[in-house]
């Protein structure tokens, strides 16, 4: 049979750059086809990006007889929200998912992947958030519907797997994320600051964990056995400052450089977690372990130290 070829929208984030080194080392697909916002004739997986613009040009006599996926990883996170009005916003996603459309029905790929995040189940729920937070949410909810009706419309398997938190290589935006803020700070200044004054409590999947189970589910072609907007998180809760332990234990800090000095348990905990079932049982179907917290961050570490050493 035929070999599938990936398409990657989105290459140059922390998801895009993980799912190239995954494919770039597995045997049943062909060298992925990638666009990014910022175009790169040869990037470090050896592949050219693309702007999204061009697809219709590429793919205008490659769809006879290729076996497709798409993998879109391609929004404006919502570390970006607050930098835009809302309607401006909104019609960033409008444009962007048009031209992601259009590259559905030019390929009309085996399945199709929407990156959706946990803020959609926030939003859903009703739970009381930040406002951009909540734009955020309300926006994945609306693209989950849009992409849900273009794959009917197509005959597509629809994924879009609503994302909590990872760990782990490629990781970005270093100071955002409390797992790379901690190990940073420990690399840094030998301590870790915990600045959140209320209890907040995480978990976290492998990144790689959680590309190979969506890699392995796209390339079947069985229906999907769980909801398309399954969550995805860890399945080890953890205080920020259990976090941060365990950073300091992955970086050898002793313990008492470890420092949080406004806390206060009477404030409402921040709780931000994954159901998992429906993402386990994709996990045991296709024979994929999951990576422990520890390993997680250690994986992190030595991406983070690698990079600095670079």
């Amino acid at each position: 049979m035929e070999k599938i070829t990936p398409i990657i929208v989105g290459a140059n984030g922390w998801l895009g750059q993980s799912a190239q080194y995954l494919i770039k080392n597995q045997t049943s697909f062909k060298s992925p086809i990638i666009f990014g916002s910022v175009e790169n004739t040869n990037n470090q997986f050896g592949h050219i990006v693309h702007p999204l613009t061009m697809a219709k040009e590429i793919f205008s006599s490659r769809t006879e007889g290729n076996r497709y996926i798409i993998l879109n990883f391609s929004y404006l996170t919502k570390d970006k929200v607050s930098n835009h009005h809302p309607d401006k916003y909104a019609q960033s996603i409008i444009t962007m998912n048009s031209l992601i459309a259009d590259l559905v029905a030019k390929t009309k790929p085996l399945s199709f992947l929407f990156m959706s995040s946990g803020a959609a189940t926030l939003v859903e729920k009703g739970q009381i958030i930040a406002k951009d937070m909540e734009l955020y949410g309300r926006q994945k909810l609306s693209d989950e519907l849009a992409f849900n009706e273009i794959c009917q419309q197509f005959n597509v398997k629809y994924l879009a797997p609503r994302l909590f938190n990872i760990g782990g290589p490629f990781i970005n935006k270093l100071r955002l994320y409390a797992i790379s803020n901690f190990i940073l700070q420990g690399l840094e200044t030998g301590s870790i600051t915990v600045k959140a004054p209320n209890f907040v409590y995480r978990s976290y999947c492998h990144v790689y964990d959680l590309l190979n189970v969506l890699l392995c589910e796209m390339g079947d072609e069985e229906l999907l056995p769980v909801t398309p907007t399954f969550e995805v998180g860890g399945d080890e809760v953890v205080e920020m400052a259990d976090l941060a332990e365990h950073v300091a234990t992955a970086l050898l800090i002793p313990p008492q450089n470890i420092y949080r000095p406004v806390f206060d348990d009477q404030l409402a905990a921040d709780y931000y977690l994954a159901d998992n079932r429906d993402f386990n049982k994709l996990a045991s179907k296709h024979k994929i372990t999951k990576t422990a917290l520890p390993n997680i961050i250690q994986d992190t570490v030595k991406y983070l130290q690698a990079q600095k050493n670079s």
